[in-house]
């Protein structure tokens, strides 16, 4: 829901406390695009919301930050980067799927490298064995 963007911070540190900061880096920043939409709402189908989009951003830096802080060695997006991850979540290019086991939404393209399905419980399988 639009307007939720504590809630998403809340679900996304949760999920980064339970796994080694080595496995965290490439998965930190999904956490953007879902500060976007929680920040913005549906509306980020249809056109970017500027002020959605900065305060999410923002939201983002200052939350990447913090798990540098913590020892976690990512690079954040930036303004540019996070533009066309916008972009990409208006056009149709870029689309959240739900996932039924976790109940998070997580970010899908078709020509993603990564194997088709929930980041989150590939993450949670990899760390079961």
């Amino acid at each position: 829901a639009a307007g939720q963007p504590d809630a998403a911070v809340a679900a996304w540190t949760a999920f980064l406390d339970t796994y080694p900061v080595h496995a965290q880096a490439p998965r930190v920043q999904l956490a953007l695009a879902a500060l976007y939409r929680a920040q913005a709402g549906s509306g980020i189908f249809d056109a970017i919301a500027l002020d959605h989009f900065l305060a999410a951003h923002e939201r983002y830096l200052a939350f990447s930050g913090g798990l540098r802080l913590q020892g976690l060695d990512i690079e954040p997006i930036d303004i540019t980067q996070a533009w066309v991850l916008a972009r990409d979540i208006r056009s149709g290019v870029a689309s959240f799927r739900y996932c039924h086991a976790c109940h998070l939404h997580y970010l899908f393209t078709d020509d993603a490298r990564v194997p088709e399905g929930c980041p989150i419980c590939a993450l949670k399988r990899q760390y079961a064995r």
